[in-house]
């Protein structure tokens, strides 16, 4: 799962069997495009300084009204498959969002009033720039 073409709706690439060489075992793979829903969204791309630059173990919360979300950086691999690394959140309707982000290092960054519908790089310690 991964929003390939970067426009805020995730997106998904199967691999169909398991595509055994040299017999060819299995199916083609294939994309499957979000084609959206006009919902609001916010994507980050993690970089530590004190912690791993990957920012795996990090814990990002993203708070709107009334809800908060949870997303935890775990290096995007899992069995028999693997995710962007980027963290994703749907916004629904909602145009600002406020974030925390958590790092392993045990430092805190928050961000207030952050515009939604665009990709920033979170900094450990550094800030919030627009990619």
């Amino acid at each position: 799962a991964a929003d390939y073409d970067v426009d805020g709706y995730m997106d998904l690439f199967v691999t169909n069997g398991l595509n055994m060489e040299p017999l060819g075992v299995g199916g083609p793979s294939r994309l499957y495009r979000n084609a959206g829903n006009g919902n609001n969204w916010i994507e980050l791309d993690l970089q530590g300084t004190q912690s791993n630059r990957d920012g795996v173990g990090v814990r990002v919360y993203a708070t709107v009204p009334g809800k908060t979300q949870l997303r935890e950086q775990n290096g995007g691999y899992h069995r028999a498959a693997q995710n962007s690394q980027r963290i994703h959140f749907g916004l629904a309707r909602n145009a600002l969002v406020d974030l925390r982000v958590e790092w392993p290092s045990g430092k805190i960054d928050t961000y207030s009033n952050v515009d939604a519908n665009r990709v920033y790089r979170a900094l450990e310690g550094g800030g919030l720039t627009q990619r």
